[in-house]
């Protein structure tokens, strides 16, 4: 998948690594948005030839501040909430990651997630189970009469990540939206979030999810005042 491919359904202008302004449309900017993305990550560390970086600004530290790494690990793109300056005085910019400015790197990287991972709730029926206590509970509940009834089951929440024998233990109460999309099944990239083709149920998409954009179009409230797009 290329460059242009993920960035269809976001706002967003493209920067050389100069930190200059690429005119829409130019012989630069095709080259730009032609690249192949073999990959996407928010981790730094993992961040390397021919990926797409999402330079996020957390609690305790921000993205932002690893692209000099990132670039020179090879990435092809950085999605930025502002122009970056990495390039030497001469550097050849075509050798030097794109960089792709938008309001919002969290909710960029919702929709980017998306797109690499081929829109997998486009395929399946989405609960979102949210609340003050007994999230944890109702999912697993949700999930073993779903099961119960022959439909094939993921489920990621606040103890892991799950799909049928594949078990992988949550980092976080509140998964980030790359991992939601990736889902909780062997190989999960171009696969219904894991599952074939069956209900992902489980997602506890709590508030703090809902403000940070993790829970893009993903979740369906159930009754009560819970309602957020």
């Amino acid at each position: 998948m290329n460059l242009r491919e993920l960035l269809k359904d976001i706002p967003c202008e493209i920067y050389s690594a100069d930190g200059e302004k690429i005119r829409q449309g130019s012989e630069l900017e095709n080259i730009f948005l032609d690249r192949k993305i073999r990959d996407i990550t928010n981790d730094s560390r993992k961040a390397g030839e021919g990926m797409l970086f999402f330079a996020i600004r957390g609690a305790n530290s921000d993205g932002h501040d690893y692209a000099p790494q990132v670039a020179a690990n090879g990435a092809a793109a950085i999605l930025s909430e502002h122009p970056l300056k990495l390039a030497l005085d001469g550097q050849d910019v075509t050798k030097l990651p794109a960089v792709v400015c938008v309001n919002s790197t969290r909710r960029g990287m919702a929709f980017v997630s998306a797109a690499f991972y081929g829109h997998p709730s486009r395929r399946m029926k989405m609960i979102g189970i949210t609340g003050t206590k007994g999230k944890t509970t109702t999912t697993y509940l949700v999930r073993s009469i779903l099961e119960k009834a022959g439909i094939d089951m993921g489920l990621i929440g606040t103890i892991e990540s799950a799909w049928h024998e594949v078990h992988r233990p949550s980092n976080n109460t509140t998964p980030e939206s790359i991992d939601l999309q990736r889902g909780p099944g062997p190989g999960g990239r171009r696969r219904a979030g894991g599952c074939h083709g069956g209900v992902l149920a489980g997602t506890e998409a709590g508030p703090h999810g809902r403000n940070s954009v993790r829970h893009r179009r993903v979740y369906q409230p159930l009754g009560g005042p819970h309602r957020a797009e």
